[in-house]
């Protein structure tokens, strides 16, 4: 402080400083009260201090800022400090689980196989219901249902003639003319002659035998092995008809000598 020049001194830049209001109460009096001389800054006199007084003053001034700066978070961490929690990526692609597929660009997302359209291995079903030939009463129906061991037939009739009745699948699912045989033949794809489902050699369309009881009520359960149900397979029983016969099938000839066919059900896909 000699020369009256208080320039670079700590005492002034503590007194600048927030707190410094606190020294200049300690250290700083207005020049009019003061004799002269007296150094002066700013048009304020500087009175002496002792060491007590000064050590007061820098610790009034100081500590303050030293809280301040503990208080700002920015200070204590830096971007990359490993302890400081980081942003989250904006743009970071989002990855859908394994489960779920994901489209290509330009592409169409591929089916699961959990939920793909049915196929070859899947269950199909079809269904037929009975008319008969006029003066006739019979009716009923079939269901058709696709296994593991071929195609599964449950026929059920009623109004009936009593006794066995034979049961073969034609090869057109057209009723339209019953006596007339407007269904066309047997179904026969591997070209085999006629016999009963038992027998070492038969159409793929020989079911047997329905036995109609007294109250004209009759079933036919079978399971036809290498048929299904697929449009359009050679082996298919879907576009062709089931036809009841007025006798029983003996399992010979062309047709069993079966007689007259009595009832037509078209194979329609369920």
């Amino acid at each position: 402080m000699k020369g009256g020049s208080l320039k670079g001194s700590p005492f002034l830049r503590v007194a600048a400083a927030p707190g410094g209001a606190i020294c200049r109460g300690v250290a700083l009096r207005p020049e009019a009260n003061r004799p002269n001389p007296v150094p002066t800054y700013g048009g304020m006199a500087v009175a002496p201090t002792s060491d007590m007084e000064l050590k007061l003053c820098l610790l009034t001034g100081v500590l303050p800022l030293a809280l301040i700066a503990c208080d700002n978070p920015e200070s204590s961490t830096s971007p990359g400090d490993p302890d400081r929690a980081q942003p989250l990526e904006s743009n970071r692609a989002l990855r859908p689980p394994p489960s779920v597929p994901v489209a290509k660009p330009g592409g169409s997302v591929p089916a699961q196989a959990s939920a793909a359209s049915p196929g070859d291995g899947d269950e199909r079903e079809a269904e037929a219901e009975f008319a008969s030939v006029p003066k006739m009463k019979l009716s009923g129906d079939a269901e058709l249902k696709e296994t593991a061991d071929g195609v599964r037939i449950e026929i059920s009739v009623e109004d009936a003639p009593k006794g066995k009745k034979a049961v073969h699948i034609h090869e057109k699912d057209d009723c339209s003319d019953i006596a007339g045989k407007s269904m066309g033949a047997h179904f026969s794809p591997d070209g085999n002659k006629h016999g009963l489902p038992t027998a070492s050699e038969h159409h793929l369309g020989d079911l047997g035998n329905l036995e109609v009881d007294e109250d004209g009520d009759g079933t036919l359960t079978i399971v036809v092995p290498k048929a299904n149900l697929k449009p359009g397979d050679a082996r298919s029983f879907i576009g062709k008809a089931i036809v009841i016969h007025e006798g029983e099938d003996h399992g010979d000839g062309e047709s069993g000598n079966a007689g007259k066919p009595i009832a037509c059900a078209p194979i329609k896909a369920g």
